[in-house]
């Protein structure tokens, strides 16, 4: 699968209480708190489905901060940036010296 779209939860102008749980952060006007890559474009669905699914399962962002999140689509440079990461994990889970491990 190859990572050319996403979504991201973001938090504008964030407290340093967000920023402690922010995994992307360059001194512009948000951070980001969750990032999903899609090989295709995807869907309001797609967005109401991660909402959901942030609400349910435990990434250390409470509910309340939930509440003064959004979900964006993520600007190509950010897809990037989380793509290479994807790709670099994914890579090093399949590796001979991982199944070693």
């Amino acid at each position: 699968m190859q990572i050319r779209y996403g979504l991201m939860l973001i938090k504008r102008n964030p407290d340093q209480a967000i920023l402690d749980k922010a995994i992307y952060y360059d001194n512009s006007e948000f951070a980001v708190l969750h990032f999903v890559g899609y090989e295709n474009q995807p869907s309001e669905s797609d967005k109401q489905d991660l909402r959901t699914e942030l609400y349910s399962t435990n990434f250390g962002i409470t509910p309340e901060m939930l509440e003064q999140c959004e979900i964006a689509d993520a600007p190509p440079d950010i897809v990037e940036f989380f793509g290479k990461i994807i790709k670099a994990e994914i890579t090093k889970d399949i590796s001979p010296s991982a199944e070693n491990n």
